[in-house]
């Protein structure tokens, strides 16, 4: 009988497709279903609601709190959803749900398709406070401005917002601009630079990530890769980000995708996603308990 773990692990790219779509095909289907006069599902990914139950960015908990001075309740109660679900499994909607993702990884492609291809790509994971001082420097100046800057840069807010209304209203905003000349610039670039270092949202999930946060875990023991002569690894070069997932600096850019985990399962399966704990794996997905442990007897006969 598959294990279904390791079942998931083996097709996680497939599901993760899967599970892009379905959230597009969602944002599709909300406004067409209030035009038809059925609200028990409604919103944008700003804030959605289902019931009586409203989720919404906490990105946009935060740009309340600077711009009005006050903090209300129910914006806490509204955003436990989406932080709960980056303190346990990391970034995952950016990876599994953003459509702004989505549109990314395939202007990716076509750059890395139709452009010519570059004599040396980087592998490097940047220091995470670089990643920190950004968003920082967004919140001061939306703060100092008082403008709203979250709702312009909240990319899934944005598109799902101009869906609804180009579905509900025939029209659409300006700010589809700005998404057109993202997109342009991630065809150009082939660097996923928003997502990675820019974009609020991924930014305000980052925050609740903590040491248990599911993570990607490295057993250099196992690592065939790393036995081949060249800098540029498998692994490596399946990162959307071009970060180097052996090392455990990736964090706060890594958004959890899996396509590292994926294809080194060709390599040795030196690449898990885990949680844990002081440090040390304590649970990692596609390994059962048997195995990781004869792995650490191997390591320490060694």
């Amino acid at each position: 009988m598959t294990d279904p773990i390791q079942h998931l692990n083996r097709h996680m790219h497939r599901y993760r497709r899967v599970c892009q779509w379905l959230v597009l095909a969602v944002l599709v289907g909300v406004p067409l279903l209030n035009t038809s006069g059925i609200h028990a599902v409604a919103g944008t990914l700003y804030s959605f609601s289902i019931g009586q139950l409203t989720v919404m960015d906490p990105a946009l908990v935060i740009q309340g709190i600077l711009l009005t001075g006050q903090f209300a309740f129910p914006w806490l109660i509204a955003a436990a959803v989406p932080f709960l679900l980056a303190a346990f499994l990391g970034k995952v909607f950016c990876s599994w749900m953003c459509p702004f993702n989505l549109l990314g990884e395939f202007a990716q492609k076509i750059g890395e398709k139709c452009l010519p291809a570059r004599t040396r790509v980087r592998f490097t994971n940047p220091p995470a406070y670089r990643y920190w001082v950004i968003f920082a420097g967004i919140l001061v100046i939306m703060t100092i401005l008082g403008v709203p800057l979250m709702t312009y840069l909240s990319m899934p807010g944005l598109i799902s917002g101009q869906l609804s209304d180009w579905i509900v209203q025939n029209s659409v905003g300006i700010e589809i601009v700005l998404v057109g000349i993202l997109l342009v610039l991630e065809v150009g670039t082939r660097s996923r630079f928003w997502c990675k270092y820019i974009c609020p949202v991924g930014a305000t999930l980052a925050l609740a990530m903590h040491r248990r946060t599911l993570r990607v875990q490295y057993f250099p023991q196992k690592c065939q890769a790393c036995r081949v002569r060249g800098s540029h690894k498998p692994c490596s070069n399946a990162c959307p980000f071009h970060l180097d997932p052996r090392r455990a600096d990736i964090y706060p850019y890594c958004m959890n995708c899996g396509e590292c985990v994926v294809v080194c399962r060709q390599w040795g399966r030196a690449l898990v996603l885990g949680f844990t704990s002081h440090g040390r794996t304590k649970i990692a997905v596609g390994e059962s308990a048997s195995k990781t442990e004869r792995s650490k007897k191997e390591v320490n006969n060694e």
